[in-house]
């Protein structure tokens, strides 16, 4: 299985450390007040939920985020307000918009010699090239498409990789609070290279941390 988007796809949790899942299978939350402003925020890993499926990103951390207040409040919200803190602060990942992750992801699996779109995920090599000069290796015949018996439903449409990000997303722009979605950080290296990891919002209150790991 490669590890492109891949639907129903479960991560473990990693126990002992903040944002682990709890006795009844939750993902625990870790809260901070900004101002008058309540985050929440809990680390994904490379997971992320959204429609009833799960996908995996294997190029990015995930954080999922909420902010609220006890009053009706309207707040300017940009993914450039959070950054993620690696191991004490050697290293600071910034928060990227949806459409770029969604793009980065299908210009690196196309760029491995393969197929990749947004609509139905296809996979594949590239075409067959010749053994050797004057080989006439037969071209292998379009598949013939399934039939569906009569009044089956049509099979659902997979959703477009870049929407899916964007609408799971956390809101930017003039937002009324409670808003809550999803971070995407890039990050490379292997999950167990993480010792800390801290969250950190600018907000218009100023800077608020907390410690996901």
């Amino acid at each position: 299985m490669k590890p492109l988007l891949v639907a129903a796809l479960a991560l473990a949790a990693i126990p002992g450390r903040p944002g682990a899942q709890n006795a009844s299978g939750e993902r625990a939350k870790i809260e901070a007040p900004a101002g008058d402003v309540k985050l929440s925020a809990a680390l994904n890993y490379r997971s992320l939920s959204h429609g009833g499926r799960s996908y995996f990103l294997d190029q990015h951390l995930v954080v999922e985020v909420a902010l609220s207040s006890p009053a009706p409040k309207r707040l300017k919200l940009s993914t450039n307000q959070f950054h993620l803190r690696v191991n004490g602060g050697k290293e600071v990942l910034a928060a990227q918009p949806a459409n770029l992750v969604a793009y980065a992801m299908k210009w690196r699996w196309t760029d491995r010699g393969m197929q990749a779109r947004a609509g139905p995920v296809i996979l594949g090599g590239p075409p067959n090239e010749p053994r050797f000069p004057g080989d006439r290796t037969p071209t292998p015949l379009p598949r013939v498409p399934e039939s569906r018996p009569a009044g089956a439903p049509e099979p659902a449409e997979t959703p477009d990789l870049g929407e899916v990000l964007a609408q799971a997303a956390v809101p930017e722009g003039d937002v009324l609070l409670p808003v809550s979605g999803n971070l995407y950080f890039p990050y490379t290296k292997k999950i167990r290279s993480i010792r800390k990891l801290e969250l950190v919002f600018q907000g218009t209150d100023g800077a608020v941390t907390l410690r996901l790991r």
